[in-house]
C-alpha cells in the first residue's frame, strides 16, 4: 500500500505522525517522498520499504538524508525525479549511513541547474541492480565527499561521477559492464567479464574474486593496481607490459598470481605481502622496488 511522507511533525522518519498513513512504513510500503517544509532524515536502523519515490515538483530542494547508524532498505527500485523550478536539487544524502536496494532511476529535469544527486560520505550504498542517470553530469550525479563504497550488481549510465577517495565495487556474479567513468578506487569483484573500455582510475584497481576485466583502465599517475584474491589466477589486460602508477603493485590474500608476461613496474613497487603468492614464471622483469612480506613466496625469475 502507498504511503506518503506529510513531515507533520518533525524530520523522523520512525515518528508515526509524519505519514499519512500514521504509521512508519513496513517492507511491502511503496514510499513517495514530496517536498514538504520538514525533510526525511533516518538515524536508526530498520527502516524498510518496497519502493521510493522522492518527487520535487517545488522550486526548492528535496532531501532524504541517512546517517549514522542510520539504515534504510529499499526492496524494489529508487525513483528519483528532479526540481521543476529554480536552482534547485533532489537528493539522497546517505552520509555514513547504509542504503540499498534494487535500482535508481533518475529523471532528466531538462536544465542543469536542477539535478538528482546520490551523495554518499563515509556509508554504503549496495545497489544490486543498475544505477541509471537519464540526464548529462550536470544534472545526475553520483557524488562522492568520503570513503564511501558503492556496490553495484549491474551496471551505471548516464550522467557523472564525483569519486573523491570513494571506492565503487561492481560486484555481479556474472558479466557486467563498468560504467566509464573517472574513479577514485575501482573494484571488479565476484566473478565473470567486466567491460572495462573507456575507464579511468586514479586510485586503486582490486582484482577480486574470479573477475576479469576485458581492458586495462586508463591508470593515473598515482594509481595501485592490486590482487586481492583467494583463487588463483593469472594477471591479464589489467596489468600492462609497463605499469607507471607510484602506487605500484600489489599482491595479497592466498591466491597465486602468475604473471603472463614481462612486467616492468616503472614508479612504484612490486609488493607482495605476508601470505600471498606470486609466480614469476620465466620472464624477466623490472621494478622500482620489490617488498615482500613475512611469509611470502615468490617462485620463478
Amino acid at each position: 500500500f502507498g504511503q506518503t511522507w506529510t513531515g507533520a511533525t518533525n524530520t523522523d522518519w520512525n515518528t508515526p505522525t509524519n505519514w499519512n498513513t500514521g504509521v512508519v512504513p513496513i517492507s511491502s510500503g511503496v514510499v513517495i517522498i514530496p517536498n514538504v517544509t520538514n525533510k526525511p532524515t533516518i538515524s536508526v536502523t530498520g527502516a524498510v520499504c518496497a519502493s521510493l519515490i522522492i518527487n520535487n515538483t517545488e522550486n526548492n530542494t528535496n532531501t532524504l538524508t541517512i546517517a549514522s547508524p542510520g539504515t534504510l532498505v529499499v526492496g524494489g527500485v529508487i525513483t528519483m525525479t528532479g526540481p521543476t523550478g529554480g536552482t534547485r536539487n533532489t537528493t539522497i544524502a546517505v552520509g555514513d549511513g547504509f542504503l540499498s536496494a534494487a535500482s535508481i532511476s533518475m529523471s532528466n529535469s531538462g536544465n542543469d541547474d536542477r539535478d538528482c544527486i546520490l551523495s554518499l560520505s563515509t556509508g554504503t550504498v549496495t545497489i544490486s541492480g543498475s544505477i541509471t542517470m537519464s540526464g548529462n553530469t550536470n544534472r545526475n550525479q553520483v557524488t562522492f565527499t568520503g570513503a564511501g563504497t558503492l556496490n553495484i550488481g549491474g551496471t551505471m549510465t548516464g550522467g557523472g561521477l564525483t569519486p573523491s577517495t570513494g571506492t565503487v565495487n561492481y560486484n555481479n556474479g556474472g558479466a557486467q559492464t563498468v560504467g566509464t567513468y573517472t574513479y577514485n578506487n575501482l573494484t571488479l569483484s565476484g566473478s565473470g567479464s567486466k567491460t572495462t573500455t573507456g575507464v579511468t582510475v586514479n586510485g586503486i584497481l582490486s582484482m577480486e574474486g574470479t573477475a576479469t576485466a576485458s581492458a586495462a583502465p586508463t591508470y593515473g599517475s598515482a594509481a595501485t593496481l592490486q590482487y586481492n584474491t583467494a583463487t588463483a589466477r593469472t594477471a591479464s589486460v589489467e596489468w600492462p607490459t609497463t605499469f607507471s602508477g607510484t602506487g605500484g603493485v600489489i599482491i595479497k590474500n592466498t591466491g597465486v598470481i602468475t604473471l603472463n608476461n614481462a612486467k616492468t613496474t616503472r614508479n612504484g613497487a612490486f609488493a607482495i605481502e605476508t601470505g600471498a603468492k606470486a609466480n614469476l614464471g620465466t620472464f624477466a622483469h623490472m621494478a622500482k622496488s620489490l617488498i615482500l612480506g613475512g611469509t611470502t613466496a615468490a617462485s620463478g625469475s
